[in-house]
């Protein structure tokens, strides 16, 4: 987190605008959603439909709440990123290279 905190406060001393300090805060935890998502939802799907077939009455999930789920996790992401950018542009950069 340390050495995060550090690239950012370099990226916003040389000028960097507010969208790639954005993009650079969420691009890898997005990746590693989706790559999770497609890995995690048919085994869901899978498990979930194997074992709603054992009950006397029959329930129908469709990949709907799977997305919603995704979309979710993704917009949590989008708004921690958020908070993240306007955190860090209100903060003192001097203070981040003090100890070097």
């Amino acid at each position: 987190m340390e050495l995060r905190r550090k690239t950012t406060a370099v990226r916003l001393l040389f000028g960097a605008k507010n969208i790639n300090i954005f993009w650079y805060l969420t691009k890898e935890p997005v990746w590693v959603i989706m790559f999770a998502s497609i890995i995690a939802c048919p085994i869901a799907y899978i498990i979930g439909h194997s074992w709603l077939a054992n009950f006397a009455f029959q329930a129908k999930v469709g990949i709907v709440p799977y997305l919603v789920s995704i979309l979710i996790s993704c917009l949590g992401i989008l708004i921690i990123s958020g908070y993240q950018v306007i955190k860090v542009r209100s903060m003192n950069l001097i203070n981040n290279f003090r100890g070097e």
